[in-house]
């Protein structure tokens, strides 16, 4: 359930990631309100068309200059990311950029300096903590129920080398092979704030970084990471040969562990259950198979209905944010937690090969 809300919104870039920003704002929105903007006219027009909004446009000062927007997406290639978050939050509007926010920390500062300059919400997408699994830990966190994070584990196992993947498309580069360590420093964000999220900032962290195929131009199709915080440790991971695609987490406590697919909404607890003490591996085996088959059925459920499937999060964290800038309320993700994702993601990078 979204409340709707009359904000002015301007959603810049209208690729696939955009698309999900204009679908979440169309639930959330008046179409009168929403501005499709995209140096291709053909993909701002026909995404004004698919989302019913009145407006679209190629020209963001004009869009800035004649709607006056309250909000600004910014969904372009990283590269762009500072110059059109600084111009939206010069002319007054609150901005949501998708992850990278910056392609440098420094960058990222300026950023910062900025949105404080002008009182503007500066956001970073980080979607999947809105994701129903990581709530749901989180909660558990909250409540004393999951005991202390000790551990956590985030890999990322997606085939970017395959044949129709943009990532190694020859004919057209994707925007992120120009970053230290290619296509795999366009998932670290994720990776990063999720390990911040359960252990909170880092003190150290060492990166692995390996190609171990010659049939493609990225520098990297392989990363592993050590992180290692006041309070517990992570590993992070992604891999581009590992099948099938997956998107896993697994936080470890003292009171309980947790494993989630947040590409499929799966969550699986164990603990320690009542009753006689041998019996808990099995207890716990067949509650994690009623689990899949319920996630399963629940993702099949929500393909059809047209649900957001695994931008669920996304879609949270937007309503969320246009909460905030409507209503004065503190946004979704803190300026602090943000600082601290990026600083790992530039630690992260900096053994990184380079294309």
């Amino acid at each position: 359930y979204y409340t709707r809300m009359s904000l002015t919104a301007a959603i810049i870039g209208c690729g696939h990631i955009g698309q999900q920003h204009l679908a979440a704002l169309n639930a959330i929105g008046s179409r009168n309100q929403i501005i499709a903007c995209d140096l291709s006219p053909a993909l701002a027009q026909a995404s004004a068309e698919r989302f019913g909004l009145a407006h679209w446009s190629t020209d963001f000062t004009r869009v800035l200059d004649e709607f006056h927007p309250q909000i600004v997406h910014v969904a372009t290639p990283a590269q762009t990311h500072v110059k059109i978050a600084t111009q939206a939050m010069e002319a007054g509007a609150h901005v949501l950029v998708e992850k990278p926010i910056a392609p440098s920390y420094e960058q990222f500062q300026q950023l910062v300096e900025t949105a404080s300059r002008h009182n503007r919400i500066l956001m970073e997408d980080h979607n999947y903590r809105f994701n129903p699994p990581v709530q749901k830990i989180t909660k558990l966190i909250a409540s004393g129920d999951f005991g202390q994070v000790v551990h956590v584990e985030v890999f990322i196992a997606l085939d970017i080398l395959s044949d129709g993947s943009a990532y190694t498309d020859r004919n057209m580069t994707h925007p992120s092979i120009r970053e230290p360590g290619g296509a795999i420093s366009d998932f670290l964000t994720h990776l990063s704030y999720l390990a911040c999220l359960f252990i909170g900032p880092h003190q150290t962290a060492q990166a692995v970084w390996k190609k171990t195929s010659t049939d493609h131009a990225l520098p990297a199709d392989e990363f592993r990471a050590t992180i290692e915080s006041g309070t517990g440790t992570a590993c992070l991971g992604f891999s581009g040969h590992t099948q099938p695609d997956a998107f896993w987490l697994n936080v470890f406590g003292t009171r309980m562990s947790a494993r989630a697919n947040l590409f499929e909404s799966r969550l699986t607890l164990y603990k320690h259950r009542a009753g006689i003490r041998p019996l808990t591996p099995l207890i716990n085996g067949i509650a994690e198979g009623w689990g899949v088959i319920g996630s399963s059925i629940s993702s099949l459920r929500g393909k059809v209905a047209g649900s957001p499937g695994a931008y669920q999060g996304l879609w949270t964290l937007i309503h969320q944010t246009h909460q905030a800038v409507a209503s004065g309320m503190l946004p979704p993700v803190s300026i602090v937690e943000i600082e601290q994702a990026n600083r790992l993601v530039a630690d992260l990078q900096a053994g990184a090969p380079c294309s």
